[in-house]
């Protein structure tokens, strides 16, 4: 930085000397633009350079400090507290998808009708062949959406190149021995071509390499989960000597019965039935049958015709004496 404290009062930082050229000339530029007439421009332009400086000197402090590791942080929060740059433009950035975003108020639905965003969020390769350009009427951003196809410069001039990747490229140049311009901080035709093409293959490495972290990040929650469970499992307790083996051990299972013998837990067999009476105790039965037949032909000569007779089943509990029919009652 020059001699005067023109951006605070406070204690300068060491690494300040990196940044204070490129801010110096940029504070020069946003002079002129400031004082300098509006003639030949439409109304909404008038504010258009004011806003792309302030853009193009946020994302000079924001790459030297993430992207290329040229500044150290002391000097970085410096800036962030005496608000040269943009604090939230930068906590954008470092989402996906906000990559090359012109401003906080393209992105703010309260600014546009329907409640929608600025057309320069859309996608180039959305907008379709009636649309070949197109332009905010706040910043004169030309394009800020990520992804394919991309506008690299934004503005579409000198205040929408990264002054931060010229600045880099020359300082390396200028280690080689090769001769590097110094009357401007900003690229001319042919050095913004190099750069642009360098910075799409930066760009795309950026993109491939964030693809595979986030390819990863399911594989390591995962990881990182199963080893806090394990880890939230005790470990078990050693058992301890004790006297009473015998009744913490397994029950010896009973051997199984031999063949022909009988288990020792069979119930006893029931009593026998009635049928299966000794012999002495059916004698009486069947004299008393026999002496019933004969009173049966006594009485009914006509019995023994030649039919067989049917003797009369002795009364018992089980087949208890039926009925005679009402014809033969009669007789």
């Amino acid at each position: 930085m020059s001699g005067d404290r023109r951006w605070s009062t406070g204690k300068i930082p060491k690494g300040w000397e990196i940044v204070a050229p490129v801010l110096d000339a940029l504070q020069e530029e946003l002079k002129e633009q400031i004082t300098a007439g509006h003639d030949g421009r439409r109304k909404v332009e008038a504010q258009w350079p004011v806003h792309q400086i302030s853009w193009q000197r946020t994302r000079y402090i924001y790459d030297l400090y993430h992207r290329y590791k040229r500044i150290p942080k002391p000097v970085y929060d410096y800036c962030i507290k005496n608000k040269l740059i943009d604090a939230a433009l930068v906590a954008k950035w470092k989402k996906p998808g906000y990559e090359r975003l012109c401003s906080t108020h393209t992105i703010n639905p309260n600014n546009y009708n329907f409640g929608s965003v600025s057309i320069c969020r859309v996608p180039r390769y959305e907008l379709g062949p009636d649309h070949p350009m197109v332009e905010d009427k706040f910043t004169g951003c030309r394009g800020c959406a990520s992804g394919r196809g991309g506008r690299r410069n934004i503005f579409g001039n000198k205040y929408g190149q990264y002054l931060a990747a010229i600045q880099v490229s020359r300082e390396d140049r200028a280690a080689k021995g090769e001769e590097v311009p110094t009357e401007s901080i900003w690229a001319q035709d042919e050095e913004e071509a190099k750069f642009d093409d360098a910075a799409a293959d930066s760009d795309e490495e950026e993109g491939n390499r964030r693809k595979r972290r986030r390819k990863l990040q399911p594989a390591v929650a995962i990881e990182a989960l199963q080893k806090k469970i394990t880890d939230s499992i005790p470990a078990p307790a050693p058992l301890e000597d004790s006297d009473d083996d015998e009744a913490l051990a397994p029950s010896k299972q009973d051997p199984a019965p031999e063949a022909g013998s009988k288990p020792a837990n069979e119930a006893p067999a029931a009593p026998a039935a009635a049928s299966d009476a000794a012999p002495e105790q059916k004698a009486p039965a069947a004299k008393e049958e026999i002496a019933k037949e004969e009173i049966v032909k006594e009485e009914d000569p006509k019995a023994d015709d030649g039919k067989p007779t049917t003797a009369a089943a002795p009364a018992s509990s089980e087949n208890p004496p039926q009925p005679a029919p009402a014809d033969e009652a009669s007789k």
